[in-house]
């Protein structure tokens, strides 16, 4: 018995009703306000990450308001992290970006501006004072660098998130993180507007504030 193939025109059919259907998955989730948007969203226009969404819904579900955030890269993430933590520092090697996003920040974030090329700027940003931090979020530049910054800087019960996480030039990053005792869980989807899959790696160790 030959069985028949949809045709072409069924298969387009099929992809747009997924992306543009009010009851699908990507439009439910913002996907279709993102594409026209430009920038990462909810239906409503409320600012996501540039992140795929399983782990957006990971941290949407996790995130508390007595965790202490610190985001390398600073952007619609931002407003978002603000929503569902206690507060929220963020660094931003853009200096135009950065007076964007300065003028509309958040009460309870504080938003630096460091130099990319200076030695004691971007990664070291986060020792600035005496803090730990419950949740490090590696999703700007020299991403390396600064997890290995960042550990120093975790609390007792701190995570590590690192964006991208796939990318060849990150791997010798997750190893050292191996050998400093974390686990890893990975995400794998699509981002908002885009079209391939994405990686994002949490890594954590026993008794972690994401109850992992």
């Amino acid at each position: 018995m030959k069985v028949r193939r949809p045709s072409m025109f069924a298969q387009i059919s099929r992809g747009l009703r997924l992306i543009y259907s009010e009851r699908s998955f990507l439009a439910q989730q913002g996907y279709t306000e993102s594409i026209k948007q430009k920038r990462p969203c909810k239906p409503d226009g409320t600012p996501l990450p540039w992140m795929n969404y399983q782990v957006v819904h990971f941290l949407e579900q996790r995130l508390r308001k007595d965790h202490n955030l610190f985001e390398y890269g600073s952007g619609y993430s931002t407003q978002f992290y603000a929503r569902h933590a206690g507060t929220v520092t963020s660094v931003e090697h853009n200096r135009d970006w950065y007076n964007i996003l300065n003028k509309n920040k958040p009460e309870n974030v504080e938003l630096l501006f460091r130099d990319i090329g200076d030695i004691n700027g971007y990664c070291q940003a986060i020792a600035g004072g005496d803090r730990r931090f419950d949740i490090i979020v590696v999703d700007g530049r020299e991403r390396l660098q600064c997890m290995e910054v960042a550990v120093d800087f975790l609390s007792e019960q701190g995570v590590v998130l690192l964006d991208d996480s796939s990318r060849k030039r990150y791997q010798d990053g997750r190893s050292a993180m191996k050998r400093r005792g974390f686990r890893e869980l990975d995400f794998i989807g699509i981002k908002p507007g885009g079209l391939s899959t994405h990686q994002t790696t949490l890594f954590y160790k026993e008794n972690n504030c994401l109850g992992l």
